[in-house]
């Protein structure tokens, strides 16, 4: 296999002008990444960052409760992850049930894929 390069968790891109921070998540078109480092925008300087895998403790919209194996997506306009479709984009599974007061704020884990679909592409 001549082209295989790797399993596609952690890939390397441009940092975006806003740079990047260490375990938030940015949307560079058409995906969610979640930077494994924090960098200053330079020209033709990229990053490392996970589009795959399961993770734990993103930012949540507050005050909503999930379910295990409930849908989750990505709010764009508040760049947190939710579990209301609306225009938002699916980024993956919640794996445990999460608390939905008005402080809870971090996600559980979840099955994580950032390739940004609409909602009605998952069923």
């Amino acid at each position: 296999m001549r082209s295989y390069r790797s399993e596609g968790g952690v890939v390397e891109l441009q940092i975006p002008n806003a740079g990047v921070t260490k375990d938030v998540p940015v949307q560079i078109g058409s995906i969610v990444v979640i930077p494994t480092v924090t960098a200053a925008y330079a020209a033709n300087t990229r990053f490392n960052g996970l589009v795959r895998g399961i993770i734990s403790g993103l930012t949540k919209v507050a005050s909503q409760a999930w379910t295990e194996g409930a849908n989750i997506y990505w709010d764009a306009a508040l760049s947190k992850v939710s579990s209301h479709a609306g225009d938002n984009k699916w980024i993956g599974i919640a794996l445990e049930a999460v608390a939905g007061g008005s402080t809870d704020t971090l996600s559980g884990e979840i099955l994580f894929n950032g390739m940004l679909t609409q909602a009605d592409e998952t069923t």
